[in-house]
């Protein structure tokens, strides 16, 4: 289950400009086991869900498993992006549900996934025309989001949740030089992105009368990055660092939103917002937005929203050089968020 929001979004989502993707993981099945398999042009894919015990609330378990056709085909010898390139990837999913009560449920989800893109040099060197077929790569990411959500229905008009979560997002990419004897010449690129997080998010929502409810919220994201960037020319004796930056910093977000139905208008306001650690940078986001409803099945619609967002962490640590090739320092640490107005109009 996702929901997609552009233009100005309530309040309640942060640190991004274009756009959000607010995706939710179904429950299993709670009465009957299930699986299912399926072979297609992304991958062999395997699914399995079910109850853990018996009765309606006994609780239910998700689970996906999908390995790319690209890296079968690639282990036998077929490649379809290019003769020189194999592709795999695979991923997982779950989700497990647990009703404590009537009124609390306890949910432990995840998703994560590998893949790697390995180009060779043509091993008939005679073959070799251009400085392209001298080189070769690897790419290879890691993706991981593992997290917990506890639900609790305070009372008919009122609920709290609390979601814990880890995530991780390594990718490297290496390049290098042969010699026509198959020897190492000189490597071309060195890098490495990996971005690791804790957070955490607390949220109330009641339901103040028939027409009207408050949301209120805040959450706090630990990071702790390892970003750099290497590069060789063959006419240079040193390498190029483009960018180098370690360590961790934290980005509160808080936020209050609040619904009104004022006949067949609807207005929605709230305020969101931000203090990132790094660049200990502040803003105050505000947004509203009005639907006006015509009729049983057309509405109109009109919204603003300030929007900001953390620049990506290798800006931060760009290296300035002078012409002579000697490092200045990195000036980017100061900057401040990326900032948008966004405003829209629906019908």
């Amino acid at each position: 289950v996702y929901k997609r929001q552009t233009a100005a979004y309530p309040a309640e989502y942060g640190n991004s400009l274009g756009g959000i993707l607010d995706m939710k993981f179904r429950k299993g099945n709670n009465l009957n086991r299930e699986y299912r398999f399926q072979a297609g042009l992304l991958g062999l894919d395997f699914a399995t869900e079910g109850p853990f015990g018996k009765g309606e609330n006994s609780g239910s378990y998700l689970f996906n498993y999908r390995y790319s056709t690209l890296g079968i085909l690639s282990q036998m010898g077929v490649r379809v992006v290019s003769q020189d390139t194999d592709n795999i990837f695979q991923d997982l999913s779950f989700n497990l549900n647990f009703p404590l009560s009537p009124k609390s449920t306890l949910t432990v989800f995840g998703l994560g996934g590998l893949s790697d893109e390995i180009n060779s040099v043509k091993e008939d060197t005679a073959t070799w025309q251009e400085g392209s077929h001298t080189s070769q790569y690897e790419f290879t990411s890691k993706l991981g989001t593992a997290g917990i959500t506890f639900t609790h229905l305070i009372d008919d008009k009122s609920f709290i949740k609390v979601v814990g979560m880890y995530g991780l997002n390594d990718v490297t990419f290496t390049q290098d030089t042969l010699t026509k004897d198959m020897q190492q010449a000189f490597r071309r690129e060195n890098s490495n992105f990996k971005i690791a997080r804790t957070a955490g998010n607390i949220t109330y929502q009641r339901k103040l009368s028939p027409g009207s409810s408050l949301k209120a919220g805040v959450t706090y994201t630990r990071f702790y990055y390892d970003v750099f960037l290497e590069q060789y020319r063959c006419t240079l004796p040193d390498l190029l660092q483009i960018y180098n930056g370690k360590g961790n910093t934290g980005l509160l977000q808080p936020y209050l939103q609040y619904s009104q139905l004022l006949g067949k208008l609807r207005i929605n306001a709230g305020l969101h917002s931000m203090q990132f650690g790094l660049t200990n940078s502040f803003v105050l986001e505000p947004r509203i937005g009005a639907e006006l409803y015509v009729g049983t099945s057309t509405s109109i619609g009109i919204s603003y929203g300030l929007h900001s967002q953390i620049l990506p962490f290798p800006t931060y640590f760009t290296t300035v050089k002078t012409p002579a090739g000697n490092p200045v320092g990195q000036p980017n640490t100061g900057l401040g968020l990326m900032r948008a107005h966004h405003t829209g109009l629906s019908y």
